[in-house]
């Protein structure tokens, strides 16, 4: 009965949270995400998007993280390629992904996560998820908001696992299939324990079936 009661009060902060945030980031002219899974199962309580010109998004995401109470939300917020942000799922096995991220507090959060423990401080947390991500998401974003500029700025990157899937698929997604293909074979050069190959493993049989089955994706009919 415990652990009842404390799913009903996780459930109930996320279903309030995802309301407000709903409400407050489409006021401001961003939209819902339709690739992101809502749901406590999987902790994302709002994904959406901003659109930059006709090919890249600013992209924020709020998932709560770790034992509750608190529940703690974090954000992160991204740039995505139009070409390519509905094939993530596919390639990542229902995973929406972002090419290039950084955390909120990268925009001026001053910590990493908000913390809630009822639902009188949802309006507090909101606003302060909110705020760094309006006040400096986009103008952030635009820098990288093509091609050349995103994969100058991932193949500067200190995370494997970027240069291991998001290069790739950038390449493919633009219509560089060779390019692709050898950035894949490069990736599977790098030494990484036994999970993570087994992880890119999986990543790399599903992104050679995508190039065979005819990449680049065509860009999304109802996202911005």
């Amino acid at each position: 009965m415990t652990q009842f009661r404390h799913n009903e009060r996780i459930e109930a902060l996320q279903g309030a949270l995802e309301g407000l945030l709903r409400a407050r980031m489409t006021n401001a002219g961003w939209h819902a995400d339709p690739t992101a899974i809502l749901g406590t199962g999987d902790g994302v309580v709002g994904h959406f998007r901003h659109p930059l010109n006709d090919d890249f998004a600013a992209t924020a995401w709020f998932a709560w993280l770790g034992d509750f109470p608190p529940l703690k939300v974090d954000t992160a917020v991204g740039v995505s390629y139009q070409r390519t942000y509905r094939v993530w799922p596919y390639l990542l096995n229902g995973y929406p992904c972002s090419e290039l991220r950084v955390g909120a507090e990268d925009l001026g959060q001053v910590s990493r996560y908000v913390e809630l423990w009822e639902q009188d401080e949802v309006d507090r947390a909101v606003d302060q998820l909110v705020t760094p991500v309006l006040d400096h998401a986009v103008d952030w974003a635009a820098p990288f908001a093509s091609v050349e500029a995103l994969l100058a700025a991932l193949r500067t990157s200190d995370d494997d696992v970027v240069k291991s899937m998001e290069i790739p698929v950038v390449l493919a997604a633009a219509g560089r299939s060779e390019e692709a293909r050898q950035a894949l074979a490069d990736a599977l050069l790098l030494p990484r324990d036994s999970a993570d190959e087994r992880y890119m493993d999986r990543f790399a049989a599903r992104f050679r079936t995508w190039l065979a089955s005819g990449a680049p994706a065509s860009p999304p009919d109802s996202a911005p």
